[in-house]
């Protein structure tokens, strides 16, 4: 580079040393980036100039260069959490409380200096926490009261506000500027992109106080806490329901909803997070959850919400309200305590629901309004009904049906679902179309399982209502209490299932009909320490089945135990089954193999022994043989089957390979025919039952 500088030289002149500034800037017309010392390295270093699409990509075509704020798109989603809009999570409940008529203290809890000023409730009495002891004790304003296990739980900072604007800004139209916006974009058609919010991150193991007053719920305000279209709240956390949002004493409404019921729901998804109703203090309270889906256009129809490993305790009414149209997925969601029902689906199209459990309600654990196909797997409904008094409905551990009572809406499919002691019937189905596999129905109608006298009057395993429900299949086990190992009696006045009769109201349909399938109910309980208990025993007026529709003959292909369902039976006195296996045991009631037998045709009824020998030497692979038998006519039926044998025995049942047996009435006799697998000879022990 050239040098302008002048040089004043000082010293003896020596020509080998003087510097020619011409000549150097002759050589140096323009900066050289050599002569700067490590100059080159580090320019080599430096990133090259950005150019959209070439050194730096594009998101959907879009370039990322320039000024100002980028906003995404679909699945790349920024997040934000409650404690950025100024949550503070400040709440704790306890039920060991105790006052001791000045302090109020807890076994398991230690009350700081930072209480002071807190919200309190005691039983749901609201106090103030004014001052608190060096050893963990709280004074009250007012006092106190009663002496030991307390419910009380208590709160620093309502939540409501600042949950609820973290809420808004997960919305795609969320707009900070204009926080009263409706958040309702236009309608996308089938064919438009999706804009979807950021996703909401709970903090793990925090409970956020939240409310709804009398004023704000008569202004429109359904919920504390409004969930805006094509958002998503989660919890990141190893526990299944991470955090909580709980409803405070005296409350309105719901606690989680959409903004109204004509109100955009599409695309929400809900996760890993807690409900407490707190139902008990909050007697204005309704759901848990309300979402309710609009009608109308392709948005607004086909809302697609997710809701995933929720839990509701508590609700006042209902642990979750879910109406309108659907392809809404909803899994492992659970609902306990609830005064009304656990969950309940009605007027959804192409529904899910798997896995989760519904226990302790005051009605139904989960009752299903399905005008179209609904899928329902892996669930647990159990000890519910306490409230619905004789309702039929409001007193089983399922309920699926149509309330329109349109006779082609239906289409329930049901697999893997345990339904446990229930005040009246296990599974009531009003529903045409559906299909059930694996299901397993216990202990219905159960004492234990309180609430007002007078009990639905149909109680029964299964429940076929109504003039819709045609055309069911349905497999299932039914069984009493597996815990009444010494009595496993079927209640008297229960039966394994009910079918209704003739609808007079309807002639063109006549009331249940066609339905087919298998229902089984266990011979044997194997007691503690493995001996096996003979049940179930039918007593008084209970039976295997009820209902005019189990003999009318309009479900032939529905089949209890092995047994077709048949209109020989006429009434309800001749169709109690009683179980029985031979003249000997019909007394004791004990050992053997039960088989159902009606009292109408037991008098019709012979049993007996007989002994076939086959002749010795290389044995025969065919044998027929006619033993005299008294009291056998020519047009008896006559079923046959091996009797039991001793070791001693020379053909062991458990040894012969028998490859078919049949045995046919004979006049004083009867003609038994057996085939081999192998060459036998000896004597064969059988066991026959004769019918008229």
């Amino acid at each position: 580079m050239p040098i302008n500088h002048t040089v004043t030289a000082t010293g003896p002149n020596d020509p080998s040393k003087q510097v020619s500034v011409n000549a150097w800037n002759a050589s140096h017309t323009s900066p050289d980036i050599a002569d700067v010392t490590g100059l080159t390295a580090g320019l080599a270093a430096k990133q090259a100039t950005l150019v959209s699409g070439t050194n730096i990509k594009t998101i959907n075509g879009a370039s990322l260069l320039g000024s100002g704020d980028f906003e995404l798109y679909g699945g790349l989603r920024s997040t934000l959490t409650p404690a950025d809009f100024g949550c503070k999570g400040e709440y704790e409940a306890r039920s060991q409380g105790i006052w001791d008529g000045t302090y109020f203290s807890d076994t398991y809890f230690k009350f700081e200096a930072k209480h002071v000023g807190w919200s309190f409730w005691q039983d749901g009495n609201a106090r103030t926490i004014t001052a608190v002891t060096l050893d963990g004790k709280a004074t009250l304003s007012p006092a106190g009261y009663g002496t030991n296990n307390i419910n009380w739980r208590m709160m620093g900072q309502n939540d409501t506000v600042f949950f609820q604007n973290f809420l808004d800004a997960l919305s795609p139209d969320y707009d900070a500027g204009n926080p009263s916006n409706t958040f309702d974009e236009p309608v996308i058609p089938l064919n438009g992109t999706l804009k979807f919010g950021k996703v909401g991150l709970l903090t793990p193991g925090v409970s956020y106080p939240v409310s709804n007053s009398s004023a704000q719920f008569s202004g429109g305000k359904l919920s504390a806490l409004i969930v805006r279209r094509r958002t998503a709240v989660t919890c990141l956390s190893d526990s299944e329901h991470g955090a909580n949002i709980v409803l405070m004493p005296g409350s309105y409404g719901s606690v989680l909803g959409n903004k109204s019921t004509s109100s955009f729901t599409d695309f929400v998804t809900l996760s890993n997070f807690t409900i407490v109703c707190d139902g008990d203090y909050s007697t204005n309270s309704l759901y848990g959850l309300h979402f309710q889906n609009p009608y109308g256009d392709y948005a607004k129809t086909d809302p697609y919400v997710r809701f995933k490993n929720l839990r509701v305790e508590r609700a006042r009414l209902h642990g979750y309200f879910i109406k309108g149209k659907g392809e809404i997925k909803i899994r492992d969601c659970d609902a306990f305590n609830c005064s009304g029902y656990g969950m309940f689906i009605t007027g959804q199209f192409d529904c899910s629901l798997i896995g989760g459990q519904f226990g302790g309600c005051g009605l139904t654990g989960l009752r299903v309004d399905s005008p179209g196909p609904i899928q329902i797997t892996g669930i647990k409904s159990f000890f519910n009904g306490s409230a619905g008094g004789s309702n039929d409905e409001d007193c089983a551990n399922l309920v699926v049906e149509n309330l329109t009572g349109d006779f082609h809406a239906g289409g329930a499919f049901m697999s893997n679902v345990q339904c446990q002691e229930s005040r009246g019937c296990g599974i009531v189905i009003k529903i045409r179309s559906c299909v059930t596999s694996n299901l397993q129905i216990q202990d219905p109608n159960r004492s234990a399982v309180g609430g007002p006298s007078g009990r639905p009057t149909v109680k029964a395993g299964i429940y076929l209502k109504g003039p819709i429900a045609c055309g069911n299949h349905i497999h299932a086990i039914v069984m009493p209490a597996l815990t009444e190992y010494d009595s496993p009696n079927w209640p008297a006045d229960t039966s394994i299932i009910h079918i209704d009769g003739d609808d007079p109201f309807n002639s063109t349909n006549g009331g249940p009909q066609n339905n087919t399938g298998i229902i089984e109910y266990p011979v044997n309980y194997i007691r503690p320490g493995g001996s096996i208990l003979n049940g179930v025993q039918f007593n008084g007026s209970g039976s295997a089945f009820s209902g005019n529709g189990c003999i009318n003959g309009k479900n032939p292909n529905l089949f209890l135990n092995g047994v077709p369902f048949s209109p020989v039976v006429t009434s309800a006195a001749s169709g109690d089954l009683i179980r029985v296996l031979d003249t000997s045991d019909v007394t004791s009631g004990a050992g053997g193999t039960w088989k159902l037998i009606s009292k109408a045709n037991l008098s019709a009824i012979a049993f007996g022994s007989a002994t076939v020998t086959i002749p010795s030497g290389r044995g025969q692979f065919e044998h027929q043989e006619s033993v005299a038998t008294m009291g056998i006519v020519a047009t008896d039926k006559i079923m046959v089957s091996l009797a039991a044998t001793d070791e001693s025995d020379a053909n062991p049942s458990e040894m012969l390979s028998i490859e078919a047996i049949s045995a046919t009435a004979q006049t004083g006799a009867i003609l038994y025919t057996i085939a081999f697998r192998e060459r036998t000879s000896g004597a064969i022990k059988l066991n026959y039952l004769q019918g008229k």
